[in-house]
């Protein structure tokens, strides 16, 4: 037998080996009614949760209910004291009636008829629970919004109580409050009552009025109404209520009573008990109680054929899920793991094939973007130094015809200091500081070229210049400064500035370089915004855009450059941030 067969027969008995254990996820799942499960443990959910919500629902519209109304009434309540304040004070009609005002004194009943009249257009205004009254208490008047009563006239059993009341608080012998009670015909009245030198104006409403706004009930709960007084006392429309208020109170059913509280204005405090009255609530509950009685007695039923289903499917699932979701991919390609099912064992295969390829293709897209960046970091390195060389070498040679020895050493050294520095590892970041003194070589060799038609300056500080940045990128830009800002005409002022600062929440490097020469021409702006290279004196300059692609390859869109000019063909500005590095330690 060879070695290609003993593999094959191998392979054929590990595959006959999964199919023994594995089983089809399909006929698992036929066979273990997941449908019935999940419709069954949806529905014992969706039971125990309409228990609560459905009581909830209950005091919650019976609340809001109750909030809203007790602000409608609140709002009523502080309308009607400014108005009955208003009254008192400034109404002429009232003002108008005299003290000793009789049956007799005809003259005034127009009076009194506005005055009546009034009391119609409030009790409109704010409904028709609101009765409002003027008395003067000289002549024993009580004007309402039918008639006036004087001391002589039938009065009904609240105008009777209620002057009786006004009366009492004139005297002294009851002690005043903005708002009160009275009884009369078997039913407590709510008054206001304001008064100035013997003449009071005020408001009446029916305690049961008041609570028709609250009186509440919803899904088998009832909300019942009391009023609290300042003093202590509860105000209830009859007898009967009252007792039934303090046996919940008191615990007479399973639990405390939920009771929501408001405030009337200055009357009291306004209290809304929540009490179940049996009906279409209880029997919801008691159904689905039932229901769920029921639902558990099937879900316990087929609480085997779960865990059947939980050990042959669910199990190995997870287990397949949880290896998917692992960030080691080589963990993953070597994996051997039995999934014990065997569309979950040929997924695995297939997976750990596919994952195989894909590192294999990240590889090399890494290998490939890398190559491209160093290529293009060379590129662009050896673009941005080839023309200074060509300058240097026509000033050396115009300096050794003119016989200026000394200068010619002084370039030499510059020159070779410059070179020395431009050659060396274009990948390093550098620090500020040695691109500083890079430039201001730049600087004395071209000194020796334009000599005083420019003068050039470096702001700082000591902090900044210790952080990283590419090399040459700053000098790309002096250069350019120089060889299109200086002529022989005039001093050019030309000023690199680099200060730390924070930017869009992170530390960056702002550098400013700016000349005073005739500034960017508005072509070379378009080319530069647009990514082509400047053409200047018929020779095409490719240094800032070579600088650009630098700082894109490096930093990539985190790094911000503008160009522009001060005003109208002045002054160069080229602003550049990049992000702060600093050197490692």
């Amino acid at each position: 037998m060879t070695g290609m067969e003993i593999v094959m027969k191998k392979m054929d008995r590990k595959k006959k080996q999964r199919l023994r254990k594995s089983r089809s996820i399909v006929r698992s799942n036929m066979e273990l009614m997941i449908p019935v499960c999940v419709l069954f443990a949806v529905l014992l959910l969706f039971l125990f949760r309409n228990m609560g919500e459905a009581k909830e629902m209950a005091y919650r519209y019976m609340q809001d209910m109750a909030t809203v109304n007790a602000a409608r009434v609140n709002e009523d309540i502080s309308k009607i004291n400014s108005e009955m304040v208003y009254l008192i004070q400034q109404d002429k009609n009232i003002q108008g009636l005299p003290n000793d005002i009789t049956p007799q004194t005809t003259e005034y009943y127009k009076l009194l008829q506005d005055i009546i009249s009034l009391n119609k257009m409030l009790k409109i205004r704010y409904g028709g629970s609101y009765f409002f009254y003027e008395y003067i208490a000289a002549a024993e008047l009580l004007v309402l919004d039918k008639s006036p009563y004087f001391s002589v006239s039938m009065k009904s059993d609240v105008a009777l109580e209620l002057e009786k009341v006004i009366k009492g608080y004139l005297s002294g012998e009851r002690k005043r409050s903005e708002w009160n009670y009275f009884s009369a015909e078997g039913e407590e009245y709510l008054f206001c009552f304001y008064e100035t030198g013997g003449r009071a104006v005020g408001c009446i409403i029916a305690l049961g009025d008041l609570f028709t706004n609250f009186n509440i009930s919803n899904l088998g709960y009832e909300g019942i109404p009391y009023l609290v007084m300042e003093n202590g006392e509860i105000l209830m429309q009859g007898q009967e209520d009252k007792r039934e208020i303090q046996i919940l109170l008191n615990g007479g059913y399973f639990h405390k009573p939920t009771v929501y509280s408001y405030q009337l204005g200055r009357i009291g405090q306004l209290n809304l008990l929540i009490a179940s009255n049996e009906g279409i609530l209880d029997k919801i509950i008691i159904l689905q109680l039932a229901n769920s009685i029921l639902a558990i007695s099937i879900i316990l039923g087929v609480g085997v054929i779960t865990f059947i289903y939980y050990k042959k499917i669910l199990a190995p699932m997870r287990q397949f899920v949880k290896q998917l979701s692992d960030s080691e991919e080589e963990k993953w390609i070597h994996d051997t793991e039995d999934q014990q099912i065997l569309e979950l064992e040929m997924a695995s295969a297939e997976f750990r094939e596919m994952m195989r390829q894909i590192q294999s293709l990240k590889i090399a897209i890494y290998e490939k973007e890398l190559m491209h960046s160093r290529t293009e970091l060379e590129y662009v390195q050896e673009q941005i130094n080839s023309h200074f060389y060509l300058n240097c070498i026509s000033v050396i040679h115009g300096m050794a015809e003119m016989h200026h020895a000394e200068d010619i050493v002084l370039m030499s050294e510059k020159l070779s200091d410059y070179v020395r520095y431009v050659v060396n590892d274009s990948y390093v970041l550098r620090e500020i500081r040695q691109e500083i003194a890079h430039i201001k070589d730049y600087i004395d060799i071209q000194k020796m070229r334009y000599e005083d038609f420019f003068h050039f300056e470096v702001i700082s500080d000591e902090e900044v210049e210790k952080c990283l940045i590419p090399p040459l990128v700053l000098q790309v830009f002096v250069e350019n400064a120089i060889n299109h800002g200086v002529n022989f005409e005039r001093q050019v002022e030309i000023t690199l500035y680099i200060v730390e600062e924070r930017y869009h929440g992170e530390d960056y490097i702002y550098i400013c370089i700016s000349d005073t020469g005739g500034g960017f021409t508005d072509e070379s702006l378009d080319k530069i915004k647009n990514g082509k290279s400047i053409e200047y004196n018929g020779r095409r300059h490719v240094g800032v855009q070579n600088t650009l692609k630098r700082l894109q390859i490096i930093y990539g869109d985190r790094a911000e450059i503008n160009f522009f000019n001060m005003s109208e063909h002045y002054g160069a500005v080229v602003e550049l941030r990049i992000p702060v590095f600093h050197p490692t330690t």
